[in-house]
């Protein structure tokens, strides 16, 4: 399993939950996916890290009583200067939820709002640079963005992170894969007509499986509920749960490292 050192600037770079049931959620997630976990703080300091085979994967942290916010994974994307971000964003359209905090020596970090209401981390790296594996089993595969006004959203992710865009081309539906640096780093999907009523746009991560089907089924003997039965697509077979909180998890497989072909 390759390790990552660092991601680049405008790039997702460390997903984390917010759960109001941390001690129920936590053995659900490590026993779907394989990762261990480390609790530091106390109380509404208290953060879960997530390791894959010793590599930071993921976080965990409680979900304050009255808080906004349903239960939820957040992406972050990594940048140079929280603050410069911040004022960036407001520019841009956007908005702050969560201002500028120092995390110890590990970095710092804020939530802002897009234009269309999905909510987005920024992450400054200190010490913690974020994802240490992606593009594996029990990692973060993909990341995308499913939004009610994508005409909004572009020129806001263009403008705040110094996003390209490529359409992806598929007939009846809209989405656009950002660039930077040349590589495909997330996706935006023109969602409106296809969430169900009563959805909000929102930023979520695809989490590797071997086999999403096996994972399903794990997923509800865990407690979770299936959401979307799983289906096939040019990129892997996909399926949608909530984990016993209520919070969306979206599966997505691939091979593993035995399985994949041997280029030439």
């Amino acid at each position: 399993m390759p390790h990552r050192a660092s991601s680049a600037l405008g790039t997702p770079c460390w997903i984390d939950l917010i759960s109001t049931e941390p001690d129920l959620v936590t053995p659900f997630y490590t026993g779907l996916f394989g990762w261990s976990s480390e609790r530091s703080g106390e109380g509404d300091e208290d953060y879960v890290m997530f390791y894959l085979d010793g590599q930071a994967v993921a976080g965990l942290g409680p979900n304050t009583p009255g808080s906004d916010l349903p239960d939820s994974w957040t992406v972050y994307m990594a940048v140079a200067d929280v603050d410069e971000t911040i004022a960036a964003v407001q520019k841009a359209g956007g908005r702050t939820v969560v201002p500028a905090t120092t995390v110890g020596p590990e970095g710092r970090f804020a939530l802002i709002v897009d234009p269309g209401g999905a909510v987005l981390g920024l992450w400054e790296a200190g010490q913690q640079s974020g994802l240490e594996v992606i593009a594996e089993p029990g990692a973060p595969v993909w990341f995308e963005l499913n939004t009610l006004d994508i005409d909004a959203a572009l020129p806001f992710y263009r403008d705040v992170f110094g996003w390209q865009f490529q359409p992806l081309g598929a007939e009846g539906m809209r989405y656009e894969t950002a660039v930077v640096e040349g590589e495909q780093v997330c996706g935006i999907f023109d969602a409106k007509g296809s969430l169900p009523d009563g959805s909000v746009s929102h930023w979520h991560a695809y989490l590797g499986t071997a086999d999403t089907d096996a994972t399903v089924e794990q997923a509800l003997e865990f407690g979770g509920k299936l959401t979307a039965e799983p289906f096939d697509t040019e990129y892997g077979r996909i399926a949608h749960i909530l984990d016993p909180s209520g919070a969306a998890v979206a599966l997505c497989s691939i091979p593993a490292a035995e399985d994949e072909e041997t280029p030439g």
